[in-house]
Parts: structure tokens; sequence; C-alpha cells
């Protein structure tokens, strides 16, 4: 009786202590403070374990087609690389001040299972910058996004390159400058003529009639 006694008098202080430090204000919630390593540890596990239990019903479709890694590339371009980065291309500059920092994927794919990353991407992730893409992707696009992410880490950047940069638009031939008569315009009081048309004739003048 004693020893469960004093456990709950252990928890009683360390709940008193723990909310006088925080309504002190002594935790520094900017992103430019120091990080806790065991806060990071306790809201790294919360993290997975909840992205674990709520993936697990997912059963994601066949993701080798090269057709949805390809729609998946440009997904990643347009939504994913200016703060996560990709072969041969830096995150954007504010993504560095972002606390936690966004994992590079080509480089820390970060142990996800295709379910997981759906999952993550349609859902996003609190308290890491990571938004919620259901409004912005429907669930294809989504599986697309997972596919090229699975391919990423193999990808150098030419691949990527190649996956993402549009080819360039074929040449437009300029039209021919001959065989096109320039019409002049008429001057006040004549009649417009056609380049086509035949040169007018002034018909003869008619001889007087004898008085």
């Amino acid at each position: 009786m004693r020893a469960v006694l004093g456990v709950l008098v252990v928890l009683v202080v360390a709940l008193v202590a723990m909310a006088a430090w925080l309504y002190s204000g002594s935790y520094d919630i900017s992103a430019r403070g120091k990080a806790s390593p065991v806060l990071d540890q306790l809201t790294g596990i919360a993290k997975r374990q909840s992205v674990r239990a709520h993936a697990q019903h997912i059963d994601p479709p066949p993701l080798t087609d090269a057709i949805l890694v390809e729609d998946g590339a440009r997904h990643y371009r347009d939504a994913c690389a200016q703060c996560h980065g990709a072969p041969g291309v830096e995150a954007q500059p504010f993504a560095r001040n972002l606390r936690p920092a966004p994992p590079d994927l080509a480089k820390e794919p970060g142990g996800w299972t295709p379910s997981q990353l759906f999952w993550i991407t349609q859902n996003g992730l609190r308290m890491t910058g990571m938004p919620a893409y259901q409004d912005a992707l429907v669930d294809g696009e989504i599986w697309a996004l997972v596919a090229f992410l699975d391919q990423l880490p193999k990808m150098d950047a030419a691949k990527y390159q190649s996956l993402t940069v549009p080819p360039a638009p074929p040449q437009v031939e300029p039209a021919p400058s001959g065989g096109v008569q320039d019409v002049v315009p008429p001057s006040e009081g004549e009649e417009p003529v056609s380049p086509s048309a035949p040169p007018s004739e002034t018909p003869p003048a008619q001889p007087e009639a004898p008085r």
C-alpha cells in the first residue's frame, strides 16, 4: 500500500512540476530556439505510432508503372521540392528555418511504408509544417506521388530532370516572304485595287458629233 501511495505522490509531483514549467513560459516555442531532445523524442514516437495506427488498413495499388511515377514526379516538383529538395535541386531558403527541418526525401526516406506515405500526404503532420493535401490532390494523384517517392532515393539529378522538366516546344518555321504582294492603300477618292485584279483600262474618247 505504501508503495502504491509513493508512486501516486511521485506522479502528482511530476504533473505539478510539468504544469508549473508550461505555465511559466520557460519553454522556447520559437523556431529559432534550441530543440529539446526529450520533447523531440516523445513527439517522434507519438508521430510514428499515430501514422502506423491510422495507415494500417490502407492497401496500396501497384506502384511500379512508369507513367504513374512520371505523374508523381510532377506533383513532387510543384508541391514538395520547395521544402524537401530533390536530386540536383536545393530546398528553398525558407524551408531551412522550419522546425523540425523537412527531411531530404532523396537521402532520408524515413522508413515509411507506401500506405503510411499516402496517409501522411493526405492528412499532413501536426507540429511539423507538413500540410494535408486531401483537398488539393485526389487519391490517384497521391498514389502517383507515393510511387515517385518510392523511386526517388534511386534517382540522380539527370533522371529527376528528365521527369520534371517539360520538353522544349517545337520550332515553328517562319512563313515564306515571297509570293505575297502587298496591297497599297488607295489614295483619297480612288477605289482599292486587288493585287490579283487586272489593270483597269481607260475607255477611248468618243469623237464629237458634227454641228
